[in-house]
């Protein structure tokens, strides 16, 4: 059917950007790979997504027959939480610290 054919094609685009890659280069500064997957995480419609059940977004894919389709977007969301999840580690104050010995027993 049409719709089948309409959300295998969308989310094919959706995985693509996730997983998609670009070298940005500036006459004044060195290059510098940017991920278009880091980027759809700015975007308010897929922080909705992230946030939400994906059944209240996309009804059609609790149906049997697109199945294999709710398998492929839950991959591609948790393939952007992981990346949001590394970039978290990344920030200074977020990452942890060393500990503390514990105090000696004298």
């Amino acid at each position: 059917p049409l719709g089948g054919a309409l959300l295998r094609h969308s989310l094919s685009v959706f995985n693509e950007l996730c997983s998609g890659v670009t070298v940005v280069q500036a006459p004044s500064r060195p290059s510098e790979i940017v991920s278009s997957g880091a980027e759809l995480l700015h975007s308010a419609t897929v922080r909705i997504i992230l946030r939400e059940p994906v059944a209240d977004h996309f009804p059609a894919l609790s149906e049997l027959q697109f199945v294999k389709l709710r398998t492929e977007l839950y991959a591609t969301l948790a393939r952007l939480l992981f990346l949001n999840a590394k970039s978290l580690t990344q920030r200074p104050l977020l990452q942890r610290r060393p500990r503390k010995p514990p105090p000696s027993a004298v």
